[in-house]
């Protein structure tokens, strides 16, 4: 079996039928973890680009498993989510198949989790489901049109602005059509809108191509995958397009903290990006909102207001910290960390290697169960291993697995959790997440990381 994240968290989206021509010759059945996709199949933008889509239909290609998250993205309680399998050269047997699923489900399911199923899917049933996917990916259109223009306004005038990480051809679709009202048209501007309604109906303008400079993915043949507009990645100042620092820069998580104050929930922050979701609840108005605290941010950056006024809830748990500090002193301080610390060279090394695997993440498990672990501070990893999974925000993706050592070519990881570690102590009220680390407070209320490993 092979194992496949379709989408990534950022919107990736590969050509299904392009991945399992590549996949028949490897394995019998395809596992597509599809969590953040279970609206592909009601669009014609995505036909291409899932698990069970038309274009996979064929009995010698190998056995696709779809598990998608419904609760995620389309409308069900949390923890609602559905399993698809469409049978290939070598099909599913059904009771073997409800045995393993039995041991990982309970005797005394949550009905009201099941209902709401049944209730998602009737929304989605005939047209309807085709609609609220259009209305979803127009919200996300608007969204990314309206950031994009008054980011080519601002750095007209010599000023800054949030932009939006998509293609270029997507760009210049937005660049043709201005500010196109949508009535009185001439045929100049029945064409540029025909090229944004193109954005919502073709996979063609998404598509990630080779020597595009917008993506920074190297080796990636034409038409292999796109990305879902429905993900939208704001980019924040502080790196070029080649991916190098800036002078200046405001690092993602400031802005998600000013925006959490607002009642504005990122999905996902990195070091100089926000990630933001269109879902079929997503409306014109909270669009607007996101644009109008964007705005609001950027004014009290600019002005440098005390971080009292800007972060009122960071400042109310650390007054000491902040109490003199402008909210562009504080961005300008957090980017000469991230700089100095050469935060993109150790995120590339540290996913360029994989760690020695000594034992399986079961048998590593099971040590955890057994109590046959300690819990090794970062000084004490190289050589030890690990007993847990070690998942870092940013960028979300695993760094270790239960059962893989912290050999010599794991120095990145370990360099990586040090940053993280300082940069928690440097800037409380930003901590970041790391899955698989016990924070302890010792002298000087220093937080310092930990993890549990094998005892040796």
């Amino acid at each position: 079996m092979v194992v496949i994240t379709n989408s990534t968290y950022d919107g990736v989206l590969y050509n299904a039928e392009r991945l399992l021509r590549r996949l028949e010759g490897v394995a019998d059945y395809i596992h597509m973890d599809e969590a953040w996709i279970p609206y592909a199949a009601f669009h014609p933008l995505y036909r291409r680009h899932y698990g069970l889509s038309p274009a996979t239909r064929r009995k010698d290609l190998p056995t696709v498993i779809s598990t998608v998250s419904t609760h995620k993205v389309l409308s069900a309680f949390s923890q609602a989510s559905m399993i698809h399998i469409r049978n290939g050269r070598r099909p599913i047997d059904e009771d073997r198949f409800n045995e393993a699923f039995m041991m990982h489900t309970s005797t005394s399911p949550q009905y009201a989790i099941l209902a709401s199923l049944d209730v998602g899917t009737r929304m989605m049933m005939g047209k309807a489901g085709e609609r609220l996917v259009q209305e979803a990916v127009e919200r996300a259109l608007e969204f990314r049109r309206q950031v994009y223009s008054i980011h080519r306004e601002a750095e007209g005038r010599g000023d800054w602005w949030f932009n939006v990480w998509q293609p270029e051809t997507v760009e210049a679709v937005f660049a043709a059509a201005g500010d196109v009202p949508g009535e009185g048209l001439g045929g100049d501007e029945r064409r540029a809108l025909a090229g944004l309604e193109g954005l919502t109906r073709s996979d063609a303008p998404w598509q990630i191509r080779a020597g595009d400079r917008w993506h920074g993915f190297e080796g990636v043949p034409d038409g292999f995958a796109m990305l879902d507009p429905i993900k939208v990645t704001i980019l924040t100042p502080g790196v070029d397009s080649a991916g190098r620092p800036e002078a200046t820069g405001i690092p993602g998580p400031l802005v998600a903290a000013f925006l959490r104050d607002h009642g504005v929930v990122a999905e996902k922050t990195g070091f100089y990006t926000l990630l933001v979701l269109f879902t079929i609840a997503a409306s014109r108005s909270k669009s607007s909102t996101l644009v109008s605290k964007l705005y609001a941010f950027k004014q009290l950056y600019d002005s440098n207001r005390p971080v009292k006024e800007a972060l009122p809830e960071v400042y109310r748990a650390n007054p000491g910290r902040y109490r003199s500090q402008g909210v562009k002193d504080l961005a300008q301080e957090m980017h000469d960390f991230l700089r100095e610390a050469e935060i993109a060279r150790v995120q590339e090394e540290m996913y360029a290697v994989l760690p020695e695997a000594v034992l399986t993440p079961t048998e590593a498990f099971g040590r955890l169960v057994d109590g046959e672990v300690e819990l090794v501070p970062l000084e004490g990893l190289p050589g030890r291993v690990s007993a847990v999974i070690g998942l870092v925000y940013p960028p979300g993706i695993p760094v270790i697995v239960p059962g893989e050592r912290f050999d010599e070519g794991s120095k990145a990881i370990i360099e990586y959790l040090r940053l993280f570690e300082a940069w928690d102590n440097r800037f409380p009220g930003f901590e970041m997440e790391v899955q698989g680390v016990v924070k302890d407070r010792g002298a000087g209320d220093r937080v310092n990381y930990r993890m549990y490993c094998v005892r040796d």
